[in-house]
């Protein structure tokens, strides 16, 4: 069964159980999600985890942030 955004969005708030501050929603492909130290999360997508990842991580660099790291990383059908 396919999730439509807002299934995805309900399920997520019941995982995080309120606490997550950034949700991304896709379907078909990877997604990633990193942080700075400095502050701030950067979201990648690709067609696997690597691409998604990598995205990612030069999202998080554009913005002068030299120590990044992957907080989580998911992929769909």
């Amino acid at each position: 069964m396919q999730q439509l955004p807002p299934d995805a969005w309900n399920r997520a708030d019941r995982v995080c159980r309120g606490k997550c501050d950034t949700v991304e929603v896709f379907h078909s492909g990877c997604g990633a999600i990193v942080s700075a130290p400095r502050g701030g999360n950067f979201a990648g997508f690709g067609e696997d985890r690597e691409s998604a990842i990598d995205e990612a991580m030069a999202n998080c660099a554009s913005t002068e942030n030299t120590r990044c790291h992957v907080r989580v990383w998911a992929c769909t059908r």
